[in-house]
């Protein structure tokens, strides 16, 4: 593991009984990835053993099992400042859950990069695409985020919330007086839309993903969202041949959902990786 080392590699885990697929991409991280800090993120009291069979030490951080019961939790835990306060000592945060695979470590060059949040293309129509048409960046599956930018937004965020719940208590005609107040401070707090603050004041049900990648990054002109040729060559996630040859048929650094997106495009390169097939020692 490399000392003083500016990133971290996350990986959440919540159930004792992985798959054969996960237990690969759980083994593919430490073989690729394993001169870099590397944290578990596991509910308390779950048994491990089943990952110690193939990776027999690793460091893991118990949370409250509510943050992993649901899909819904699970995105309240990585937009919540208490996620970020557990990697405070980092700057660099590489989200690798167990439907990842890594080919290569690149994790120093991303982090030179300066983005404040990468991940792979998202294509018209999401988890489900109807076109080959990339309409953002963003999956959060195998992303790599800036700790430290993301704990100052939520801050910041969490003191507007404050500010409006203040205000709508304290005075008549709140909405249109906070409006005002926005439009005056924008510069200040490094707004780009307003109307895009509101959806964050609402809590509106999103993925987190989406919501860093389109709301937080629409709402303020000081987050850095990677451009969609570097997506390209950081992960792949839905429509990979397309990607693959998008990007001069280059693998990229990693990709998320390997075997549910055109499994049978990823599995001559995932067998190519044979470390997997023995414990990591």
């Amino acid at each position: 593991m490399k000392t003083g080392s500016s990133c971290v590699v996350v990986i959440p885990v919540h159930k004792d009984r992985p798959s054969q697929n996960e237990l690969v991409s759980f083994m593919q991280c430490f073989n690729i990835l394993g001169a870099q800090p590397i944290i578990v993120l596991a509910p308390r009291g779950l048994n491990m053993e089943a990952y110690k069979v193939v990776v027999p030490s690793f460091a893991i951080i118990y949370i409250d099992p509510i943050w992993q019961a649901s899909l819904p939790g699970y995105n309240k835990l990585k937009v919540s400042l208490f996620f970020y306060e557990l990697f405070k000592q980092y700057k660099w945060l590489l989200t690798y859950e167990l439907d990842a695979f890594v080919f290569k470590d690149e994790l120093d060059y991303w982090c030179n990069q300066d983005f404040d949040y990468i991940g792979a293309p998202w294509f018209e129509g999401y988890e489900n695409p109807i076109s080959t048409r990339i309409t953002g960046v963003g999956n959060s599956g195998f992303s790599l985020r800036n700790v430290q930018t993301s704990r100052r937004l939520l801050k910041r965020i969490a003191f507007l919330k404050k500010l409006r719940s203040f205000w709508f208590k304290s005075r008549l005609q709140a909405l249109v007086r906070f409006h005002k107040l926005l439009a005056i401070s924008m510069n200040y707090f490094q707004i780009r839309s307003i109307e895009k603050i509101n959806d964050l004041m609402f809590d509106k049900q999103v993925n987190e993903d989406a919501w860093w990648a389109l709301h937080v990054a629409t709402a303020f002109s000081d987050y850095r969202i990677a451009a969609v040729t570097d997506a390209c060559r950081f992960s792949f996630d839905t429509q990979p041949s397309f990607l693959f040859k998008k990007n001069g048929n280059q693998l990229p650094f990693g990709c998320h959902a390997w075997a549910r997106y055109e499994p049978l495009f990823w599995e001559p390169f995932v067998t190519a990786f044979n470390k997997y097939q023995k414990p990591v020692s």
